[in-house]
């Protein structure tokens, strides 16, 4: 179940979020799962609640805490290892 921004949504802001530096590219480490508690996910920017699944971590290259909606984060995942250009984000507004 993925919260309640729309993934299409959430994947556009975590990909223009990685363009501007707002999010590392680098591997995290230490993921540890629990219950939001009202904190503001780095990827989407809309708050973690009780009733949903949130990772944190440590980005390796920058040495800066994150933390992540579970369905954020895998979007992340995906779009942190892909170049630049290749990501399907365009200022413009128009998308692949």
């Amino acid at each position: 179940m993925f919260h309640p921004m729309d993934a299409e949504v959430a994947r556009q802001v975590i990909q223009r979020r990685l363009q501007v530096g707002r999010l590392p590219h680098g591997r995290v480490l230490a993921l540890p799962v629990r219950r939001g508690g009202g904190e503001m996910c780095d990827g989407c920017g809309e708050p973690m609640t009780r009733n949903q699944k949130m990772l944190w971590g440590i980005a390796v290259r920058d040495w800066v805490s994150i933390q992540f909606h579970a369905d954020c984060f895998q979007i992340w995942e995906v779009e942190r290892l892909l170049p630049m250009n290749e990501t399907r984000f365009d200022p413009a507004g128009r998308h692949d």
